[in-house]
């Protein structure tokens, strides 16, 4: 029994070691989710006349060591912003750059930086990029 105990118990360790590893990159990437909601929520409704949310280079995962990505906005982006804002909500549009960030979403087209500048001159959209160095959602002006 001793010896069973012995070879059992550094997978126990292994186990729990990994686990705790696994939660805190979960707690990352819901933390970085809300602050991305959060962002999104405030400078739509700092714009009101806003009829289309054009969102670049959404992150589908955060790289935080683990051998699976963290997901974030695989699905649902869309929902969970409806519920954060008030009446009338604007259309969401995905894209991405040309040339995207490690992990970014598989949705929405390839869209180039003239394209973007267009899209973000025009008053009736609001075009906001993800910035994977400080994990935020930035309004692109123009």
């Amino acid at each position: 029994a001793l010896l069973v105990a012995a070879s059992v118990a550094p997978l126990i360790a292994i186990g729990v070691a990994t686990a705790s590893w696994r939660k805190a990159v979960w707690s990352e990437a819901g933390r970085v989710a809300e602050q991305l909601l959060t962002d999104a929520a405030a400078a739509t409704m700092a714009r009101p006349s806003t009829s289309t949310l054009v969102v670049v280079d959404l992150p589908d995962g955060l790289d935080l060591g683990e051998s699976e990505p963290a997901y974030i906005f695989r699905f649902g982006f869309e929902d969970a912003l409806a519920w954060r804002l008030p009446g009338e909500r604007p259309g969401v549009v995905r894209l991405h750059s040309e040339k995207p960030p490690p992990r970014t979403e598989p949705f929405g087209r390839a869209v180039t930086e003239s394209e973007l500048a267009a899209l973000a001159g025009e008053a009736r959209n609001l075009v906001l990029r993800y910035e994977p160095q400080r994990r935020r959602l930035v309004e692109l002006r123009p």
